[in-house]
């Protein structure tokens, strides 16, 4: 008995392959920054809130090259709360920065990035490791 898929369909759910896959390709990649309901997925963002919570560092000023490819870099500076004395009474510095953005993954029926990378780029640092990494998880669209 002869279970081979007929030519014609064969050709059929390959081209319903590549349509679906061109498809799901021409969707914009977006971003989103506090990683929840709330917060409306984003295209080029100008700015990223990385402390959701209390909004003690962004990053802010970001110029996007690349947005859509597997990877994108923006230039900005990220805006970091010292909390010194305490948070409340902190003040906030800026530091130049370059920031990646990587893996889209598809998520409520968006292209998103899931992976942020930040570069500190110029002294002063601020304290603490001059690269820094955040996965982000499916994140729904407001």
């Amino acid at each position: 008995m002869n279970r081979s898929i007929p030519t014609h369909l064969l050709f059929a759910l390959v081209l319903a392959g590549g349509v679906q896959s061109a498809v799901a390709a021409s969707q914009p990649v977006a971003f989103v920054d506090c990683d929840h309901a709330a917060t409306p997925a984003v295209v080029h963002p100008k700015e990223i809130v990385l402390a959701c919570a209390d909004g003690n560092a962004n990053l802010a000023g970001l110029t996007w090259t690349g947005w859509g490819a597997p990877t994108t870099v923006a230039t900005g500076v990220a805006v970091l709360n010292d909390c010194t004395p305490t948070c409340v009474g902190g003040t906030f510095r800026r530091y130049p920065a370059r920031v990646k953005l990587e893996r889209i993954r598809p998520c409520a029926g968006l292209r998103q990035y899931t992976r942020l990378t930040i570069f500190y780029v110029a002294r002063p640092f601020p304290s603490g490791p001059r690269r820094v990494s955040d996965v982000r998880g499916c994140a729904h669209p407001a």
